[in-house]
């Protein structure tokens, strides 16, 4: 009886030990591959000096770690040119002249949660709000959409 209770207590040794590698066994991790090699809007934003002053606003609100996945995101995306034109229009000299919570609805003004493609832009209202769920109008202004 004894020898009986050994094999079974060896086998059943065995098979556990079996299923303790089988199971315990770690697997490789899973590496996701990169569907383009097109840079994320951030990044892209970062690259241009010509947008330095919203990169600027970018970092300063902390919104740049939105715009660093992949969208869908459209960034209807200011020059320096445009920026400091706008700051003069409201008497300032940089964004630091408006409030945290002004430069934040800023920004997310300038941000829609989908892909507009340039035909999708027409005269009137693009066909889905900005971040801060208003929608965007376009006008004609001589050849020019604004």
């Amino acid at each position: 009886m004894k020898n009986i209770v050994w094999l079974i207590l060896s086998n059943g040794s065995k098979l556990f030990l079996f299923a303790l590698i089988l199971f315990s066994c770690k697997t490789e991790p899973q590496i996701w591959k990169v569907d383009s090699e097109q840079q994320v809007i951030s990044e892209y934003v970062e690259s241009k000096p010509e947008f330095s002053e919203f990169n600027k606003m970018l970092e300063a609100t902390e919104l740049n770690s939105l715009l660093a996945v992949r969208g869908p995101f459209t960034l209807f995306l200011p020059s320096d040119e445009q920026m400091n034109a706008y700051y003069a229009e409201k008497g300032v000299t940089s964004f630091t002249g408006f409030s945290e919570e002004f430069t934040k609805q800023l920004v997310l003004n300038h941000i829609v949660g989908s892909n507009i493609e340039t035909g999708d832009i027409g005269l009137g209202a693009l066909r889905d709000p900005n971040a801060i769920g208003d929608y965007i109008v376009s006008a004609f202004v001589g050849a020019d959409i604004i």
